[in-house]
């Protein structure tokens, strides 16, 4: 527990922040894509070197320069003469807001805005102490300015937050509706000595640059006076417009941005900025970037025209996207917006999840980026398939290969080539199952309930063990070989019923693409794995694992059939079942335990009845180990399936399992090629009579026939136990969804922070 005296209202609360990953391309902040020519990078080096032969003394802290160069621009740009004296300009749009909230917003004081909107908005209301209040905007993200009006005479605000565009939506302002909203504005700020006073309107114009041909800019009504006469003062001095160089300028690393009011509201904000708070470097450096204004503005047009395009292509294929006028275009909806949001990542292409549910917002960048983006877009429903059909192939084609089967054994001449034709086509499309199966699991549950889903799938798989051979032997002196085959085979009748039980469709929410070529899905689901830390981590367990598992599967008939029956051994391996059975039900019943500590445990479980095996010396020991290996084994499974759903885009998921299993099957095939061998030939030589370790582990271990092959087993099990480092790191220690998420929906007019 911190002692530390934080304010309240900010415990709980983390730093504003947007993923800063190493991707291709990143179009999730909004930055213009184009850096600075040469030309405009030896402009700002020779004003930065001049400027640096002052830096003793404090720089200018009104900068009359940059203001005057800052009017300059916007008359051009908009076409609004205003004076310098109404421009004013800090460290980022951000902090120009801040010093408009500072002036005016504080305890008692409210600011009102519309959502979905910039995701700051409350925050600068909150570190200002200013209570925050939002009204819905209309379904197509515009505003209605006679419900504005009357939010403004109810809540009083003194502050309000208009984004034109509008950020995460694109959505741009009318001036009639401005001049609504500030006429609605006068005389319904807070109450004073004086009495009511207006209601400071703020259009937030980050963006304005990049509005389209013949959409006005708010400054227009800044250029406005009262009566309509040059002496006049202003028609509306409760208005400000801020502005950014970092977007259209491409000069987010500068952190200048800069704000148009009248003279009265610009000296209210001098009241509140910090001293010299706009350094002699940033100052020359902004002058020198406005002194290439046309260069840097013929970039903006070429945005524009990759915007538009944007627009008309999603549209194309089905989705929403809205007109912007702003570098970004919002698009969707998704019923799993996370989802697309995870798949475009791992193909190397950085989106943001932010604003309404179920939508996207791409930022605008070069056509290069755009075009990669419009592939991975296009590519993002890899697995496309619905999941159920993926699952009633797998086990409809089963059924047809065992149909091969019996109909071979049923033939006056037994075919042998055709039970294995059979049997290898049952056994392949089974294959399809499994993978889709789990796949669909994260369809269905919410990720809190991971762990128990897991633990039910591995139960089922494990009753599936035990059941089989008790009613295969028991049906068989009765109907037969066909008679099993055929009731196996009818199986797939409850495949069919349970899998259209499941209403909702088992794929991913996006749009329909073709993903391209088998090999391409497989590179790609390859490359998104070894890309993924903790996956990465699971899979390298989950390959040692299935050697050791191999291990034991290979050695243990041998070791125990020259001393027991073949009825004991089968004993034996129903009690190993059992615990898989028991393991995953503990595992259900515990909940939602943490990936890492389910495969630290079952590692140590696994591990250590392993290496007590060449001590147990009757079969109710080897049993009990049996028991406790594969109870363990339900819980290293249960880990490591958490972590694949958890890291794993949901419309990668029935690739991602089927090359998990195809990777980890290794394991397997490298224990049955070198257990034999090994045991055979270095370890059984070792527990002879004569062998070099009698003396040593004789006595505990026993020497003879099967006790190297124990030995071997319970180096096996030292080794799971040296993977639980491995389990124990800190990327599975810290495993969380690979996503982001942004949201500021209020679906209604209500408070939403209090100082």
């Amino acid at each position: 527990m911190s002692t530390l005296p934080l304010r309240p209202g900010l415990e709980g609360e983390e730093p504003y922040g947007a993923p800063e990953l190493d991707v291709p391309v990143r179009l999730n902040v909004n930055e213009n894509p184009y850096a600075p020519s040469g030309a405009v990078v030896d402009s700002i080096a020779r004003a930065a070197a001049r400027a640096a032969g002052g830096l003793n003394r404090y720089p200018d802290r009104d900068f009359p320069a940059l203001r005057r160069a800052l009017a300059d621009y916007l008359a051009v740009e908009s076409g609004a003469r205003l004076g310098p004296e109404g421009i004013w300009a800090a460290n980022g749009s951000n902090e120009v807001m801040l010093h408009v909230l500072q002036a005016f917003g504080g305890p008692g004081r409210t600011c009102l805005s519309f959502t979905p909107t910039y995701s700051m908005y409350p925050e600068y209301a909150r570190d200002t102490l200013t209570d925050y209040v939002t009204g819905p905007r209309r379904a197509d993200f515009t505003l209605d300015a006679a419900a504005v009006a009357a939010a403004i005479e109810r809540v009083r605000p003194a502050v309000v937050l208009l984004a034109s565009p509008n950020n995460p939506t694109g959505t741009v302002l009318p001036l009639d509706d401005v001049r609504a909203v500030l006429e609605a504005a006068r005389g319904h700020g807070p109450a004073g000595a004086n009495g009511a006073a207006d209601a400071v309107v703020v259009i937030d114009e980050a963006y304005g640059e990049f509005r389209r041909p013949g959409v006005p800019s708010a400054l227009e009504l800044l250029a406005e006076r009262a009566d309509g006469g040059e002496g006049s003062g202003p028609r509306y001095p409760h208005l400000a417009v801020t502005r950014t160089m970092s977007k259209a300028f491409g000069a987010a690393g500068l952190r200048l941005g800069y704000l148009a009011a009248s003279r009265e509201l610009v000296d209210a904000l001098r009241i509140v900025r910090l001293p010299y708070h706009l350094s002699a470097l940033t100052q020359a450096a902004a002058l020198a970037a406005l002194s290439h204004r046309e260069e840097l503005m013929s970039q903006v047009a070429s945005l524009r025209a990759e915007r538009d395009a944007l627009v008309a292509w999603l549209r194309e294929r089905g989705l929403t996207a809205h007109d912007s006028d702003a570098n970004f275009v919002l698009f969707g909806p998704f019923e799993d917006r996370d989802a697309v949001w995870r798949s475009l990542l791992e193909r190397g292409v950085l989106i943001r999840v932010v604003g309404p549910a179920g939508y996207l917002r791409v930022s605008i960048g070069t056509p290069d980026e755009m075009g990669a983006f419009r592939t991975a877009l296009a590519g993002v429903l890899a697995d496309r398939h619905d999941r159920r059909t993926m699952m009633l192939l797998g086990d409809g084609g089963s059924a047809l290969g065992l149909a091969t089967v019996l109909i071979a054994v049923t033939r006056p001449e037994p075919s042998l080539l055709l039970v294995l034709a059979g049997v290898t086509v049952s056994s392949c499309l089974a294959a399809l199952t499994e993978p889709a199966l789990r796949a669909t699991v994260n369809e269905l549950v919410p990720a809190e309930l991971y762990t128990r889903a897991s633990s039910m799938l591995q139960m089922a798989s494990s009753s599936k063990f035990l059941l089989s051979p008790f009613l295969a032997g028991a049906l068989m002196p009765r109907i037969g070989v066909a008679g099993v085959l055929l009731i196996d085979a009818s199986t797939f009748v409850v495949t069919l019923i349970c899998t259209l039980h499941v209403r909702r469709r088992a794929t991913s929410p996006a749009i329909a693409a073709d993903p391209g070529s088998l090999v391409a899905q497989l590179r790609a689901t390859a490359a998104l794995l070894h890309r993924d830390a903790p996956v990465r981590t699971v899979v390298l367990l989950g390959s040692l694992l299935t050697v050791v598992l191999g291990t034991l599967q290979v050695l243990l008939p041998p070791v125990l059939l020259p001393l027991y029956p073949v009825s004991q051994v089968g004993t034996v391996q129903s009690v190993a079942a059992f615990g898989m059975l028991a393991g995953a039900l503990i595992v259900g019943l515990l909940g939602k335990v943490p990936s890492w500590a389910l495969l630290a445990t079952g590692l140590a479980g696994l591990g250590a009845s392993m290496a007590l095996f060449p001590l147990m010396h009757s079969l109710v020991g080897v049993g009990a180990c049996c028991f406790v290996v594969f109870a363990s084994l339900a819980w290293c499974n249960t880990g490591a399936d958490v972590v694949v759903r958890t890291r794993v885009a949901d419309d990668h998921q029935g690739r991602a399992w089927g090359l998990i299993s195809l990777i980890t099957q290794t394991g397997f095939l490298l224990a049955y090629a070198a257990s034999g061998p090994l045991a055979d030939h270095v370890f059984e030589p070792l527990l002879r009579p004569d062998g070099p370790l009698v003396e040593l582990l004789g006595s505990a271990i026993g020497i003879g026939e099967g006790r190297g092959t124990t030995l071997l087993i319970a180096l096996c099990g030292a080794g799971a136990i040296a993977l639980i480092p491995i389990s124990m790191s800190r990327g599975l220690r810290e495993i969380r969804p690979a996503r982001e998420a942004s949201e500021d929906e209020d679906p209604a007019l209500q408070p939403a922070t209090a100082h």
